[in-house]
């Protein structure tokens, strides 16, 4: 980093560079206009908020920032970084910060000044603090070139004194290719309270809900896909980690679990097994991932009893797309959120939380004792943190808490997020209606202690949702009054996803049902329904049909072996078959035979068959008529479901007619009259002789 210079003075200004700054910043807006235009066409973009540019050739942040709020007496530090995206060598970069003359005292007011600070980054906003020894000068700044500055404004250099939410940042003055001038050449800007505070003030009650979910993503085997994600994830300032640490602290917050996350982990921490049985992948409880899944869960069951716990459906479903195209799965993905909260001995409460803040009616509908957390842009705007819509029970969260600063510089950097949640908390202190704050799912701190401790001021009190809207009557909404247009329906996924999630645990349950132990049929569940979730969006791939082939695959290796063909003697025989099994685990199965109405084939109803082993089935045929009867003989699970190729075999009736069986009779009692006849006459003929 390049050192700072204190108490340099600023330098004349220049018209040459203010013309090239302002042809900058047409340039910029030009660019923000041409993209805005292009959004129809080629769909829109969804990210949490875009961060305006402002065309200044000097990009300002703010990383910290102490004490959060205008205090009574002491010092205000501020620290950053100072970037030079010129192509040319910026020199004697002042770095002042200024604050605002007019406090923002409603949320309406919030509101309006920050899109009105958004629409126009260079629109100044309050007066630099210029007092010797309240600012710093970069010397020297080459192009890509960034720098660290440190502020110490005392508070009495800081003219407020009316209660509010005052506009405070940074601003950059140098000398550039043509010269100086007195416009800022970068700025960065957040929101800064004055909340004086007495013995009767009452505290703004704030529930910060927390998202615990994550793209989950598995091979065809089961394994878990894209460990460098999840290394990502969990890292020392992964989304996991920070969103973890947020509920370490002594203020409680309310995580939103997708119990998908928690099964994931724990599979990390094994190792990342299988769970096809046809997979030869061997787990590795060494590997470094495996340490941090095993870490990461062992301090989310310690901060646990001291948070609130709600959980999503599993896998984090589109609730809005199934409600339109498979509003079974609904019931589905929640009824394994309870299993898999119960098998890891948590107590939640469940909750639907689209992950844009809007929901659909449909989706409304699926469950009306299931809260849904929407965004007050969702319901028009509504201010109550608690509603109903035709009976489903809504909490309403802050739109503006949740979008951070103005910009130009990270709108979800910490202290932008930090400072937006203050100042909202700030105009509503009095209103006795709790601020419901719920992240983006994306978001994630690089300081959650200072994220948090910047929170701890006398009047606010953090406070899980559920305390925070006890005894809150819900508003009663109109329906019309919900929010969800042609844009997000076009987001929701398309019924291929579901259809393909649908067979795919159809097909894991086959499975199942011919291997018979262990719990297949639920990793494959599980599986299904992470292919169907708010992160899937816009994938361009489709894991359920890969996953469901591999199961196929596997359910292909079990076959029969008939004869090429069998002769019977009379109306009932009997032929065997062999059942071969190419998995390396035991199966149980079913040989069903088909053929004519003439003819019939039993089995026995349930054939074991070793791993990578054969079994010889012995069975009975039986026909009515002569000829060649086409048996075919399939393989199914228990419930009567195929599972391999059939297999054909001809099988011919010799039986004789029965006036053959006529003739023989009469001529065989002719034989043994004649016979018996001879016999007396040889008797009396030797009877005679004697006497």
């Amino acid at each position: 980093m390049t050192p700072v210079i204190l108490n340099a003075m600023p330098q004349p200004p220049s018209m040459r560079s203010r013309a090239r700054r302002t042809l900058r910043r047409v340039a910029a807006y030009a660019v923000t206009a041409i993209v805005a235009a292009a959004v129809p066409l080629f769909g829109a973009v969804t990210p949490a908020r875009a961060t305006t540019d402002s065309g200044d050739p000097l990009a300002v942040s703010i990383d910290t920032l102490t004490p959060s709020t205008v205090p009574k007496k002491g010092v205000v530090t501020v620290t950053g970084e100072i970037t030079n995206d010129d192509t040319s060598t910026w020199t004697g970069i002042n770095v002042y910060a200024f604050i605002g003359d007019t406090p923002i005292t409603t949320p309406a007011e919030l509101s309006g000044a920050v899109v009105a600070a958004e629409e126009d980054p260079t629109a100044p906003l309050g007066d630099r603090i210029t007092e010797p020894g309240d600012y710093v000068t970069i010397p020297r700044l080459a192009p890509g070139a960034s720098a660290s500055y440190t502020l110490h404004v005392p508070r009495k250099d800081l003219p407020v004194s009316a209660p509010g939410v005052y506009w405070f940042g940074v601003h950059a003055l140098g000398d550039g290719p043509d010269g100086r001038d007195t416009s800022a050449d970068g700025r960065a800007r957040t929101l800064l309270p004055l909340v004086p505070t007495s013995k009767k003030t009452v505290p703004e009650e704030v529930a910060l809900v927390v998202p615990l979910r994550a793209h989950v993503v598995h091979e065809t085997d089961g394994r878990l896909a894209d460990l460098n994600e999840w290394d990502r994830l969990l890292g020392p300032s992964g989304r996991l980690t920070s969103a973890l640490a947020l509920g370490s602290g002594s203020q409680p917050v309310t995580w939103l679990l997708d119990p998908a996350v928690i099964d994931a982990l724990r599979q990390l921490a094994a190792g990342n097994p299988p769970t096809l049985p046809t997979s030869t992948a061997k787990p590795r409880p060494n590997a470094p991932i495996a340490v941090q899944a095993n870490a990461w869960l062992t301090r989310f069951e310690q901060y646990v009893p001291d948070n609130e716990l709600m959980s999503l459906p599993y896998g984090d479903l589109d609730v809005d797309g199934a409600a339109a195209r498979a509003p079974a799965l609904y019931a589905t993905a929640r009824e394994r959120s309870t299993g898999a909260l119960a098998a890891a001995h948590l107590d939640a409460t469940p909750v639907d939380a689209p992950i844009t803040g809007y929901a659909s009616a449909g989706a409304l509908k699926l469950d009306s004792a299931t809260p849904t957390i929407v965004s007050d842009l969702a319901v028009g705007g509504a201010q109550s943190p608690v509603a109903k819509i035709g009976g489903q029970p809504l909490y309403v969260a802050s739109s503006g808490a949740s979008s951070g600063g103005p910009g130009p510089d990270d709108p979800h950097a910490t202290v932008s997020m930090r400072q937006r949640l203050l100042a909202e908390a700030a105009v509503r202190l009095g209103s006795t209606k709790p601020l419901i704050v719920s992240l983006p799912a994306s978001w994630s701190t690089s300081d959650p202690a200072a994220f948090l401790s910047g929170l701890n001021v006398p009047w606010l009190s953090l406070m899980t949702l559920d305390a925070a809207t006890a005894g809150i009557t819900p508003a009663r909404l109109p329906a019309d009054q919900l929010q969800y247009d042609a844009t997000e329906r076009k987001e929701e996924l398309r019924k291929s996803a579901f259809r393909a999630a649908q067979r795919l645990i159809d097909a894991g349950q086959t499975l199942q049902d011919v291997i018979g132990s262990g719990d297949l049929s639920t990793s494959v569940l599980d599986d299904a329904l992470t292919t169907i979730s708010y992160e899937s969006r816009g994938a361009r791939t489709r894991p359920a049909v890969a996953n469901r082939d591999a199961i196929l695959a596997a359910l292909d290796s079990v076959t029969i072996q008939a004869p090429r063909g069998v002769t019977m003697s009379s109306a009932r025989g009997s032929f065997s078959a062999t059942v071969v099994n190419g998995l390396p685990v035991p199966i149980t199965v079913q040989v069903e035979g088909t053929t004519d109405p003439h003819a019939n084939v039993t089995a026995p109803a349930n054939v074991r068959v070793p791993a990578n082993g054969r079994s010889t089935v012995l069975l009975t045929a039986t026909t009515q008529t002569n000829g060649v009867h086409m048996v075919t003989l399939h393989l199914t699970d228990a419930a009567g479901n195929p599972i391999s190729t059939s297999v054909k075999v001809p099988v011919r009736s010799a039986q004789v007619s029965k006036i053959i069986w006529v003739f023989i009779a009469v001529g065989g009692g002719l034989l043994f009259s004649a016979i018996g006849f001879r016999l007396t006459r040889r008797i009396r003929r030797e009877r005679r002789a004697k006497a």
